[in-house]
């Protein structure tokens, strides 16, 4: 399930919308306060791939306060936020964030 906003329109378009299936893959858009509760609380895990230092991860504590792991790149403040092995995962690169989601999964 991906929920939020598209900033990069053209990314969105070839990389990740060929991958929308409606079941597999479905994408909602942005969704509200409630729904977002809902949504993370109800996930396995919050895929937080930024490819920017973040300076904060509001997502990310969205997430967590639900109950819900973050997987993320160790990027900007994301390794004073997730407690690694315990809140989330701080990935390296692609391969060690599908190694977490494996975890998560297990």
């Amino acid at each position: 399930m991906i929920c939020g906003i598209v900033q990069d329109e053209r990314y969105f378009a070839e990389a990740v919308e060929p991958h929308i299936d409606g079941d597999q893959v479905v994408y909602l858009g942005s969704v509200g306060p409630t729904r977002r509760a809902e949504i993370l609380g109800g996930a396995t895990a919050l895929l937080h791939p930024i490819h920017f230092d973040e300076p904060f991860g509001l997502s990310v504590v969205e997430a967590m306060v639900c109950g819900t792991p973050v997987v993320t790149y160790r990027r900007g403040s994301m390794a004073e936020v997730v407690d690694e092995g315990v809140t989330g995962y701080l990935a390296r690169d692609v391969g060690s964030a599908i190694s977490a989601v494996h975890k998560l999964c297990a």
